[in-house]
């Protein structure tokens, strides 16, 4: 297939299997063609619907934009998921990237922006199956400051995503991040931004529970970390 320059590519809706459109073309920042993302229909989809997935594809990229790259391949798949009401569009070429020319920001690296500090947790922990208790996991912060804007990494997998719940507990708040959502796919790789601590202080302890509520089927938490601004 003959490659398009990005502002054709992003521009052109899709209306045929494999055709291809880039999320992220910055050249310099990914590195080359080879390391651009790319999202593919993956069902026959009608020209209503591609318009429809690239208004919402396009809504997304703004807001990346906007917000200094803080946006996941897995959330502009989601809000396309939300427009269409089916999954027909998938991605390649883009594990672990969070939508930034600088690079990956998911997988505990460090932020290219300065004024983000990352506190990761990279110990792999086995999610026991059909086990009402679940498993913790924590991240130790002594760090002092008011909490401006926080996000939580995830990298999860489990053979069905949609038997977990997972929450994140802070200073008596907790926030539900996952509640046994169906969708396909053995891998849960995602940035969730976390308003519910806003102007908390960060230090102390952070508590990541996940619940594995139905039988049958095993996973791990491969790693996660928090990615933090400070007022």
């Amino acid at each position: 297939m003959a490659r398009l320059a990005p502002c054709q590519a992003l521009l052109h809706a899709a209306s045929c299997v494999s055709y291809e459109y880039y999320v992220n073309a910055t050249l310099e920042g990914k590195g080359g063609w080879d390391a651009v993302d790319v999202i593919s229909n993956i069902q026959p989809t009608s020209q209503a619907q591609s318009f429809t997935a690239t208004g919402a594809l396009l809504a997304q990229l703004l807001w990346g934009f906007e917000h200094k790259g803080n946006l996941s391949w897995q959330e502009i798949l989601t809000a396309m998921k939300d427009k269409l009401g089916n999954w027909r569009f998938g991605v390649s070429g883009a594990r672990n990237n969070c939508f930034t020319p600088d690079g990956n920001q998911c997988n505990g690296d460090g932020p290219a922006d300065p004024t983000l500090t990352t506190y990761g947790q990279n110990e792999s922990v086995t999610i026991p199956d059909e086990d009402p208790d679940g498993v913790f996991s924590t991240i130790e912060i002594s760090n002092t400051g008011r909490i401006r804007d926080i996000w939580l990494n995830l990298d999860i997998t489990h053979s069905f995503l949609g038997d977990l719940e997972i929450a994140l507990e802070h200073n008596g708040i907790t926030a539900v991040l996952w509640n046994q959502e169906n969708v396909s796919g053995s891998t849960l790789v995602k940035r969730f931004p976390l308003n519910q601590f806003y102007a908390m202080d960060l230090s102390g302890t952070w508590t990541l529970h996940l619940i594995d509520h139905f039988g049958g089927d095993e996973g791990t938490l491969n790693h996660w970390n928090l990615v933090v601004r400070t007022q």
